[in-house]
């Protein structure tokens, strides 16, 4: 049997991928946007959004209430690793901009997608840089993209036909502390159904609960035709 070749050490692969994302060109078109509201533009990321991405998320207050998957403090690198990671359909993380400012990312919105009984469904995540919080932007961009999974977005990117989407149910998991996401939830139609006790636990290590929250395209429609 050929002897394996020796694994590349993570900081040597990040560079690799820092190069990479340099040699493909922060200079080329950036992508269209997938839907767009009164104030926000939501598209896929590109290796520009490196940088405004990094400042965005440097405050500890955005990863407070997130998985340790999304490291702090949260570096450029970090953030091209990710982008680079992101650049192919589907793209289930885009990059949130002002409409008056599309190359600077303020903000992230997206989904995991559930997989085999559960692939109808996708678990919502989002975040917004402390200084466009208090503005209502969050709620706008998630009500922007639950109307889009539901209506626009098909399991493999593509746009769908009206109506037709493989993606029928919509869930998320918020921190017991973190009482801003569950009122922007709650302002889009998600309903609270229940309590997972002592299920997760913060970056400083305090055990909290954790409330789930869902929201299925029947009911959504309902709550649009009212």
């Amino acid at each position: 049997m050929a002897a394996q070749p020796t694994p590349a050490h993570p900081a040597t692969m990040l560079a690799e991928v820092h190069a990479k994302a340099l040699e493909e060109g922060t200079d080329s078109p950036l992508p269209e946007p997938l839907f767009r509201t009164e104030r926000l533009l939501a598209r896929p990321l590109h290796p520009q959004d490196a940088e405004s991405s990094q400042r965005a998320c440097a405050p500890a207050s955005i990863t407070k209430y997130m998985s340790l998957a999304f490291p702090h403090p949260y570096t450029v690198e970090h953030s091209l690793t990710w982008i680079a990671m992101q650049k192919d359909a589907p793209h289930n993380s885009l990059a949130l901009t002002t409409s008056s400012d599309p190359t600077t990312v303020i903000g992230g919105i997206g989904l995991k997608p559930g997989t085999d009984v559960r692939a109808h469904t996708g678990e919502v995540g989002y975040w917004l840089s402390e200084s466009h919080q208090g503005q209502g932007l969050m709620r706008e961009a998630l009500a922007g993209f639950v109307e889009w999974t539901f209506l626009h977005r098909d399991s493999d990117g593509a746009k769908a036909e009206e109506g037709r989407s493989r993606k029928t149910r919509l869930v998320a998991g918020v921190f017991a502390e973190n009482v801003g996401s569950m009122r922007v939830l709650e302002a889009c139609g998600f309903v609270k159904e229940g309590v997972q006790r002592g299920e997760v636990v913060t970056r400083e290590g305090v055990v909290m609960d954790l409330h789930l929250f869902g929201l299925g395209v029947g009911e959504w429609r309902e709550g649009r035709d009212t």
